[in-house]
C-alpha cells in the first residue's frame, strides 16, 4: 500500500489494519488553502465519451453556477501519459 503522508499512513496500519504501508510524497508542491464554500470539478479523459465526458458536461451545465466550476480536458489524438 502506498500513501502521501505520514499522518495517512498511521491511520492506514492502526485502523485499516494495512501492514508495510509506504510513504510516498506527492509529486507537486502541496499546500494548505482556506476552504470556501466553492465546489470545482475537474474531469479529465482520454476517451472522453467511454468515460462519460459528455454526461458529466452536460449536468454540470444544469446546475446552478453558483455552485461551482466545472474544468474540462479533452486529449487530443490518443495522447497518453
Amino acid at each position: 500500500m502506498i500513501t502521501w503522508t505520514q499522518w495517512s499512513k498511521e491511520g492506514l496500519e492502526e485502523e485499516g489494519g494495512f501492514r508495510d504501508v509506504r510513504v510516498v510524497p506527492p509529486p507537486m508542491v502541496t499546500s494548505f488553502r482556506k476552504i470556501d464554500n466553492e465546489i470545482t470539478v475537474g474531469f479529465i479523459g482520454v476517451e472522453y465519451h467511454r468515460k462519460g465526458g459528455d454526461i458529466a458536461e452536460d449536468v454540470m451545465s444544469k446546475l446552478p453556477s453558483a455552485l461551482g466550476r466545472f474544468m474540462l480536458v479533452k486529449a487530443q489524438g490518443g495522447l497518453r501519459v
